[in-house]
């Protein structure tokens, strides 16, 4: 379950799941942190440390093949051989097996939704992904004017260091030495590197301000899919603002509520 100590801490502190490892996931996870995120050695054992303060180890007996990726089979047999509930994972590869044994195979968000829906005090804590907001009076349009500009900044951020100046132009003035920064210290390259797919229906929150929606996927995802029923995901937020008859980029990260920008939100 790819997520946080901030997100872990309260969840486990509400005796709210069980968290089981074993010696390849744990190795495993500490890869990827430092190959495919670029965390650095320190920062890794300290996550890996606080996981295993609050987990359980069981090594699977044995590893049958199940999977299309079988470096993947090991996560599936301590899934079954454990009596997990359920396995919350971003590898499409992995969702499309869809359970082993009694152990379901679902996103991570709707994981936590999941355990927010057995113990409403999850909301209360503030845990990301579960919250409840009020949508029912935001206003959709497919395409236009605000996702050309979303679209122009990730190609400008991927095109990088050429142009550099170029997106002074295109984010608000008081943003700007934010994505100074995160290009300087390399977090917007990570950043874009996740967008692989664009939701065409822009939402509008508030007058003035526009959310577009990026699915972001697994770093090793490389082959196109289909979601054919309701799916919960992680998002990049691309949120953008009206100046002047323009649509500037003020953030790429989590929804920003609209009285943070100073405007009345349709609802919220």
């Amino acid at each position: 379950m790819a997520v946080s100590t901030d997100t872990l801490a309260p969840l486990h502190s509400l005796g709210l799941f069980e968290l089981v490892v074993s010696s390849d996931l744990l190795e495993e996870v500490r890869e990827a942190l430092m190959e495919a995120f670029h965390v650095d050695d320190q920062d890794a054992s300290e996550l890996l440390a606080f996981v295993e303060r609050i987990s359980e180890r069981v090594e699977p007996r044995d590893v049958p093949a199940i999977c299309r990726d079988p470096d993947d089979d090991a996560v599936l047999a301590l899934a079954d051989q454990s009596g997990a509930a359920f396995l919350a994972t971003y590898d499409h590869g992995v969702m499309a097996v869809g359970s082993v044994g009694s152990c379901g195979i679902i996103h991570p968000i709707s994981a936590l939704q999941l355990v927010a829906t057995l113990n409403p005090s999850v909301k209360a804590e503030g845990i990301p992904g579960t919250t409840d907001e009020d949508r029912s009076r935001w206003k959709y349009e497919d395409g236009g004017p605000a996702f050309d500009a979303a679209r122009a900044m990730v190609d400008w951020l991927l095109a990088l260091p050429r142009d550099r100046q170029r997106g002074r132009e295109m984010v608000t003035p008081e943003s700007w030495p934010n994505f100074q920064r995160v290009i300087a210290d390399g977090t917007a390259a990570e950043l874009t590197r996740l967008i692989g797919h664009w939701m065409p229906k822009v939402r509008y929150p508030a007058p003035g301000m526009a959310f577009v929606f990026c699915p972001r996927v697994h770093p090793e995802q490389a082959e196109p899919f289909m979601v054919e029923r309701p799916q919960a995901m992680e998002l990049t937020v691309i949120t953008l603002v009206e100046r002047r008859g323009r649509w500037l980029v003020h953030s790429m990260g989590p929804m920003v509520p609209p009285a943070d920008l100073g405007l009345t939100a349709y609802s919220w």
